[in-house]
């Protein structure tokens, strides 16, 4: 394990902090009462504030409440550590490294194995979006290069498509969960 993650990880369970990004009720608040229709001037300072995660023409301001009510949605801190791997170690996905001694406890072996990505047997569809800083278009492309059975990738066509996009652009349904349904329809 790097030294910086190993740090990380000690310092956020040392610290007590097993969860980043939670959820908190205050979200809701903010959303309920100056992010709503009913406020309109502070609507738009949300919408402004929104605007920094995905572009501002995608937001449908009345939404906002109902995102606030559920995002962030919290992920755990060996998550974020795992994720530090990887970003420290490009070309290799491998699971988490527990350490040496941690490694050969869970794997029988010093590092880390890879993710055998060529036995998944699904049949995949991918989609990406040029300016998704979660899942880049390079990182989806090494990807779709290993899956054996994907049937398509697509790049969304909206330049600026980002990760919270997915979820939540007004034009997402168009853009993306109609070709998600035929082609649910046409595997079933």
């Amino acid at each position: 394990m790097s030294t910086r993650v190993e740090k990380f990880y000690l310092f956020a369970a040392g610290t007590g902090i097993y969860e980043f990004f939670p959820h908190r009720d205050i979200y809701s608040f903010v959303g309920h009462h100056f992010c709503d229709e009913e406020h309109p001037e502070s609507q738009s300072v949300c919408a402004d504030v929104m605007s920094v995660m995905m572009p501002r023409d995608l937001i449908d301001p009345d939404m906002i409440p109902f995102y606030l009510d559920h995002l962030p949605g919290g992920s755990t801190a060996e998550m974020w550590a795992h994720y530090a791997q990887l970003h420290l170690n490009p070309g290799r996905f491998a699971k988490y490294d527990f350490g040496e001694e941690g490694n050969l406890e869970h794997y029988g072996q010093a590092e880390p194995p890879e993710y055998d990505l060529t036995r998944v047997e699904a049949a995949t569809v991918l989609f990406a979006g040029d300016s998704d800083g979660l899942a880049a278009v390079t990182d989806v492309d090494l990807l779709a290069d290993v899956l054996p059975n994907l049937l398509d990738y697509r790049i969304v066509d909206y330049s600026g498509w980002t990760h919270l996009c997915f979820g939540a652009a007004v034009n997402a349904g168009e853009l993306v969960y109609t070709e998600i349904i035929a082609y649910m329809d046409q595997l079933s």
